[in-house]
């Protein structure tokens, strides 16, 4: 119905609020062609000698027409309301003579005017209101929330993007916008590749400025944006971060053109940020029984034998309770009864690689299990100590129980000896 009416740019352009009218047409002129059968059936007039072969005309170009829009739509790309255009003519006869029947004879006249009227205006809102900003090229602002200044082939440079990350839930839409500057005009048609790392959610491939810059035109110092809305599938995995790389290659060859970073060195990817699926936060919020610095807090840990012995699965529930700036790591170290300390190898960065502590949201409810091998020390002489820190300044979180008293050295150690 929308392809027939007004949709454009291989139906990605529509004119949404403007169906709403073209439905009340067709009810309209439904109803009247209802009316007029109905009329015809109390005042038939005598059919002509010749309306047999007229109806054998008609009915081999309705059945070709039919034929027609089968195939097409089972070749391409399936029934689409467009096939109906080459029978405009005969539909625009039906929608008056459908109008006709429901206004007076007075008003027939003022009717075919004012139609001509209004579906001029129309067509002068599609391409004023809707095909022509759907085509114009987007401006980079003056200001980038994510500057990057990465370089492809000396050809083309990747000033930005919008945002760092993008967060969304599963079943939503995020938009994704990268700005750009071209550096020179270029050898080849050229497509950018805007593809998630190690998954499916984001895969986009598409000309500059959505086909309306071809690369060869370019000129040094045009600028223009590139503007994605990725759906996010209602099954995607959540507390999970999605890094996404752009890059830029050539059309007919599929290579890529080298990229390099703002200080010239050569750049194997470019990540161009990332998109962040979040937990469900509870409510109320989760309880904790540790607290580490003002943005993480710690269940009660919780020590499950391993496959043999030695081997134990240490699981941390931490509730993310404010916004925190930074990745932090946890240290798990081996509390021996002489006090001293034993690195247990399991330090690592809180939440893995998939879900790190920058990216939780506020009332969320972050699980990891991590593998302990202590099969070099003693059964029964040490217990676990827990806690977090700046991979950067090697700094610790002040830790304090839910009672507010102070962990020595900001640790939280495990009631019972693995």
């Amino acid at each position: 119905f929308q392809s027939f009416w007004a949709r454009f740019g291989s139906g990605a352009v529509g004119v949404e609020p403007l169906y709403r009218f073209f439905e009340l047409l067709t009810l309209a002129a439904l109803a009247g062609l209802v009316v007029c059968a109905v009329r015809s059936l109390f005042a038939r007039p005598a059919a002509p000698a010749s309306w047999r072969a007229d109806a054998v005309i008609v009915g081999s170009f309705a059945l070709g027409w039919a034929g027609g829009l089968s195939y097409a739509g089972l070749m391409w790309m399936g029934n689409q309301g467009r096939y109906l255009l080459p029978g405009i003519a005969a539909w625009t006869v039906l929608i008056a003579l459908g109008l006709r029947a429901l206004t007076p004879k007075r008003w027939h006249a003022l009717l075919a005017t004012s139609g001509v009227v209004v579906m001029a205006a129309i067509a002068v809102i599609c391409l004023a209101a809707y095909f022509v900003p759907a085509y114009r090229v987007l401006p980079v602002p003056g200001d980038i929330a994510h500057p990057l200044g990465y370089r492809y082939g000396e050809t083309v440079e990747l000033i930005g993007t919008d945002a760092a990350a993008y967060t969304a839930q599963p079943g939503e839409l995020i938009w994704i916008t990268l700005y750009w500057r071209a550096l020179r005009p270029a050898d080849a048609d050229l497509r950018v590749a805007l593809h998630a790392l190690d998954s499916d959610l984001v895969r986009r491939d598409s000309l500059p400025a959505a086909g309306k810059l071809y690369a060869p035109d370019w000129q040094p110092g045009m600028t223009w944006a590139d503007r994605y809305v990725i759906e996010v599938p209602p099954d995607a995995g959540r507390q999970t971060v999605y890094s996404f790389r752009v890059g830029v290659y050539d059309v007919a060859t599929g290579a890529s053109l080298p990229a390099a970073g703002p200080d010239g060195e050569p750049a194997a990817m470019v990540v161009g940020g990332s998109v962040i699926l979040h937990g469900l936060p509870a409510q109320p919020p989760p309880a904790y029984r540790y607290r580490f610095g003002a943005g993480m807090g710690l269940q009660a840990p919780q020590i499950l034998q391993g496959d043999e012995p030695g081997r134990v699965n240490l699981c941390l529930a931490w509730v993310a309770l404010a916004p925190m700036p930074a990745n932090y790591h946890r240290f798990v170290h081996a509390l021996l009864d002489d006090g001293t300390r034993a690195s247990l190898g399991a330090d690592g960065l809180i939440g893995g690689a998939r879900y790190p502590t920058s990216a939780w949201l506020p009332g969320e409810k972050i699980e990891e299990c991590i593998p302990v091998d202590a099969r070099a020390l003693s059964p029964g002489s040490w217990r676990l100590g827990i806690g977090a820190y700046d991979y950067e300044s090697g700094a610790r979180l002040p830790a304090q129980s839910d009672q507010g008293e102070i962990l020595d050295g900001d640790t939280v150690v495990t009631d019972e000896s693995p």
